[in-house]
């Protein structure tokens, strides 16, 4: 097993993990031996923490025996949803619990908020089915369904219906496979769960909506805990027992088992977090060792102690500083700023500052940067930011990190804000304009190894939505078909010879261009901000709207590149301009041709493809296995190790593409900048004459997904062997996907260009 696939496991070992269970216990597990929990029982059977675990299927349940065995437990996941006879199902569940005996029995509800979000039926493989309780499925008597799903009122009823004496219900997020937070039914969560919970669905493909956005309209309305996208409850067999005294659970088992912890709030007004596995009893004296440091610093912080492995402290009935600044932001200007200069205070209070010169810049460091002393982890009590859940910190940190990723969290997906006071306001007020993008890269990486990003890289292509998707999804549903294929899909439509001008100046103009300026010309930009026009994007004049009333309508074709694109388009129709396209950035557009340096080379390319097919033919050149090929790179200071990476790529394919990555990327990956200026590298790699086509990769879109989109490549070749890197591996599906490939090639040992500027 890799350590992705670990990790993917000890995610499910969640549902049950928090559960304290007795010495005495005995154990029955409805399932495999192989699966997680069962993994995990084993695993604290092993401890000595439990008294016996045992195993059987389903219909295993359904069979008496004589020396019949009672269970102080008893956990099924799912199980219901395939049984034939729910009812008899819990009925026999029931008999084989002990007088005290407890059930834990998951459950998906088919009217989770995922499902509403656009998620497919994980038994019918379908968009509503469950929400519409199946009543569109069995339309012929050989659709049988597998499963289904159950509702929160339909759980409750078959309970009581087989007898169980009383339930407890946990509403399970995000997903009852790879949960990370339980709620009890009733309590209400008094923090921003949008920035908590991560959504996971099996259908990331058909989502159209913002799940976690979504949480805080539930809750207000009442609505949160019946529409959980799974239950975890609790059954005890005698009306006397007591359940769990647990309110809420949130779990970190994604992070790998050193970071693996559960955190439990009690009714008793009592918070407890447990290592999960040992591997993470350490973790939890650095939480005691950093709230002194920070203690130290003036910094309130919530009060905890460690007794036998087990961290306590009080459970803090308080607003979350998150929510607080956010509030302050629709009281006005001044008080949102003096709310967010006294947030910045403590920051600026929690460590000792030094100057570092990095790049002949003078830029301010933390000896010690608290990566999480930001509002989400705070409450605001009595006037003062008090501070829980500080478990990590970055030796020598620029202070721009935590005062960025303080910022960007106050305005998180929140627009109002950003129309109220811009968050550039802040970045200047603080001093850290300047290195934002780098801040949010070192943020960035930080979380990237927490999250165990690149190791589940595979997992969430596979299970998380995709932005662009979502919003191309959403845009599909506002149009009809013919409407939504004109204005989005063909939207080179009818422009042959006619200008091509674009409306918007902002990210998605600059990644139209990146992607596709070298195959269409761009004659201008327009934008409605009066203080842009005459200003140059990329090198084309911005210009007004009015522009247009000065040519013919059948003189140009207008490309929206704008998100929010509603309003563009009426202004267009009310200027009488109907034949407009609109730039879905989750598309890849076909292209006419490459052009670079007035040559075409897409024919240049086909009269190589037919020179090669002769030569083949002839019985002179031997077939390659890929059309045209693709590699990326910074090639500074090009040596023999560059020269046989394209070499073996162009033995591989009839037309090689070559990348070369821009100084301000390859400062953003290495913290260095290149020796050779990307110009320069350029031109070196043009000399190469295993490069067909050499292109110098636009800022912020080197990733293969965007070169993808740029060049539509059938191979992308690398020069290292990135074959167990996950997050590899996550775009080598998407390649997969797409009809193209990706090969990795030994890395050539004795020389690099670290090794050259090292000599130098």
């Amino acid at each position: 097993m890799n350590k992705s696939e670990d990790i993917i496991k000890d995610m499910q070992k969640g549902l049950i993990a928090w559960i304290k269970f007795n010495k005495e216990d005995r154990i029955l597990y409805v399932g495999y031996e192989t699966d997680s929990i069962a993994e995990y029982l084993k695993s604290i059977y092993d401890r000595g923490d439990v008294k016996s675990v045992c195993f059987c299927s389903m219909d295993e349940i359904n069979m008496r025996t004589k020396n019949e065995v009672f269970f102080d437990a008893i956990i099924s996941v799912s199980d219901i949803e395939r049984a034939n006879n729910p009812i008899l199902f819990l009925e026999k569940l029931r008999e084989k619990l002990n007088a005290h005996g407890r059930l834990y029995l998951g459950a998906n509800n088919r009217l989770g908020i995922r499902y509403f979000c656009g998620d497919r039926d994980k038994y019918t493989g379908r968009n509503f089915d469950g929400i519409e309780n199946y009543r569109r499925y069995a339309v012929k008597s050989e659709d049988v369904l597998s499963g289904r799903m159950y509702d929160k009122n339909e759980l409750i009823t078959m309970l009581d219906r087989s007898g169980i004496a009383k339930h407890k219900i946990y509403s399970v997020f995000p997903k009852l496979e790879f949960p990370s937070m339980l709620f009890a039914d009733g309590y209400v969560p008094n923090e921003e769960l949008n920035n908590r919970v991560f959504p996971m669905y099996d259908c990331p493909d058909t989502i159209f909506l913002e799940e976690e956005y979504l949480y805080k309209d539930l809750i207000e309305n009442g609505m949160f805990h019946v529409m959980a996208n799974a239950f975890l409850i609790e059954c005890v067999n005698d009306a006397e027992s007591d359940f769990n005294n647990v309110q809420h659970v949130t779990m970190s088992l994604d992070r790998g088992k050193q970071d693996a912890l559960c955190t439990v709030v009690y009714n008793n007004q009592i918070v407890e977090k447990k290592a999960v596995f040992e591997e993470g009893v350490g973790r939890l004296k650095e939480l005691i060792e950093n709230s002194a440091i920070l203690k130290k610093k003036g910094i309130s912080v919530v009060e905890a102690v460690l007794k036998d492995n087990l961290y306590s402290m009080p459970f803090i009935e308080a607003e979350s500083a998150l929510s607080y600044l956010r509030r302050l932001a629709h009281c006005g200007q001044s008080e949102f700023i003096s709310g967010m200069d006294k947030f910045y205070d403590v920051i600026m209070k929690s460590s000792d500052v030094f100057n570092k010169i990095v790049n002949g810049k003078d830029v301010k460091y933390f000896e010690k940067g608290f990566i999480d002393l930001v509002p989400l982890n705070s409450f605001y009590v009595n006037g003062k930011f008090v501070f829980y859940d500080q478990e990590f910190y970055i030796d020598e940190c620029p202070v721009s990190v935590l005062v960025v990723r303080f910022i960007d969290l106050v305005y998180g997906g929140f627009f109002e804000t950003e129309r109220l006071v811009p968050r550039e306001y802040f970045f200047k007020r603080y001093g850290v304009l300047e290195e934002v993008e780098y801040a949010r890269f070192m943020e960035h990486k930080f979380l990237e190894r927490l999250r165990k990003e690149k190791e589940l890289a595979v997992f969430h292509n596979k299970y998380r939505r995709n932005p662009e998707v979502v919003n191309a999804n959403r845009q599909r549903m506002n149009y009809s078909e013919e409407e939504y294929q004109r204005k989005f899909v063909d939207i080179f439509r009818n422009l042959g010879d006619r200008k091509l001008i674009l409306f918007g100046s902002g990210a998605f103009t600059k990644r139209f261009i990146a992607m596709y300026g070298k195959s269409y010309e761009i004659a201008c930009i327009l934008d409605n901000n009066k203080s842009r026009w005459g200003q140059k994007l990329e090198g084309y004049e911005i210009k007004s709207p009015e522009y247009l009333k000065e040519l013919s309508k059948e003189d140009y074709k207008v490309l929206i590149c704008i998100k929010s694109y509603v309003s563009v388009a009426k202004q267009l129709e009310s200027m009488g301009i109907t034949d407009y396209g609109i730039f879905d950035t989750s598309r890849s557009y076909a292209k006419p041709a490459y052009r670079q340096e007035g040559i075409d080379t897409r024919t240049d390319l086909s009269v190589k493809a037919a020179q090669s097919q002769q030569s083949q033919e002839s019985g002179t050149e031997t077939k390659k296995k890929y059309h045209i090929g693709y590699v990326a790179g910074v090639f500074d200071m090009f040596h023999t190790g560059h020269v046989r990476l394209l070499q073996r790529a162009k033995e591989l394919c009839d037309y090689l593409i070559v990348g070369v990555v821009s100084d301000e990327d390859c400062y953003r990956q290495k913290n260095k900048y290149p020796v050779i200026s990307c110009e320069d590298r350029v031109e070196v790699v043009k000399a190469c004459r295993y490069a067909d086509q050499v292109e110098a990769l636009p800022t912020g879109f080197g990733g293969i997904r965007d070169a993808y989109k740029m060049f539509q490549f059938d191979v992308q070749f690398s020069g290292d062997d990135h074959g167990d890197d996950g997050s590899w591996l996550a775009e080598k599906e998407y390649l997969n996907k797409h009809g193209a490939d990706i090969v990795f090639f030994d890395y050539t040992k004795g020389i690099s260009s670290t090794e050259i500027r090292e000599r130098l």
